[in-house]
């Protein structure tokens, strides 16, 4: 089977035979598999959220900032630190992660990037520390489109933690556009849709999940820095109403 094919098909079976785990963050991204070896990369990100029926994500500003290093064209680093505000609250330091990042499938050899991620978030006081796992693929399904999926496996630990596993699916498809041909090496627009189906001990209706989707863009220039801006409207009323994101950063 073309993995291209095998690819879309796992992503499939997920989406229809899964009962529909941080979603709720605007800074949430549907990351990439691949891996460079001797790649470094520095990233700000800032997501703003907006809820008329929830304090803890009404006015709330999230931003933060990735370190990311390639040790080799299968395995990668990335260190994130974030920082947190609450309507106009003190600005506070939130989590620290570390992030395994491994590439297993090579576009050139199989058609596709795929791999997966192994992260540690270490929350501050009252957070919940997280290990998580994403089953990650980048699928280039023609010249102007591509398509992105990750699979994310979460525990959470600490006092308030419950048992059990958390399951969030994000897709992504973009599509290469000529607009600023005369600033940008590359500009694409698509749509996102992030699914956080909460504790799979516990699966609760749709309307108390947190389910967003929305368009997103993405520009890349000649020197390596890249943005990505993009909005998400939650579709139920567990869901934030209006998450807004922006993305800067620079590869060397």
């Amino acid at each position: 089977m073309n993995m291209r094919v095998f690819s879309l098909f796992w992503v499939s079976f997920f989406l229809i035979f899964l009962p529909t785990a941080k979603a709720g963050s605007p800074i949430g991204n549907a990351g990439t598999a691949k891996v460079d070896a001797g790649a470094f990369s520095y990233e700000l990100r800032m997501g703003y959220t907006l809820d008329d029926e929830s304090f803890s994500t009404d006015q709330r500003l999230r931003i933060r900032q990735h370190v990311d290093y390639g040790f080799n064209d299968w395995y990668a680093v990335r260190l994130v630190m974030e920082q947190d505000d609450r309507q106009g609250q003190d600005f506070t330091y939130r989590s620290f992660t570390f992030e395994n990042r491994f590439q297993v499938f090579e576009k050139n050899k199989h058609g596709w990037y795929g791999g997966f991620r192994i992260n540690y978030i270490g929350g501050d006081d009252g957070v919940d520390d997280e290990l998580d796992i994403r089953l990650i693929s980048n699928v280039p399904l023609s010249d102007k489109w591509a398509f992105r999926n990750n699979i994310i496996l979460e525990h959470r630990f600490g006092g308030g933690a419950d048992d059990g596993m958390l399951l969030e699916l994000r897709t992504q498809f973009m599509r290469d556009v000529p607009f600023g041909e005369d600033i940008f090496k590359s500009f694409s627009v698509g749509v996102e849709m992030f699914n956080d189906f909460g504790n799979l001990r516990s699966t609760t209706n749709k309307s108390d999940q947190d389910h967003q989707f929305g368009p997103v863009a993405k520009a890349s220039f000649d020197n390596g820095a890249y943005l990505q801006a993009g909005y998400r409207a939650g579709l139920y009323e567990e869901a934030p109403d209006h998450l807004f994101k922006f993305f800067v950063g620079q590869k060397f």
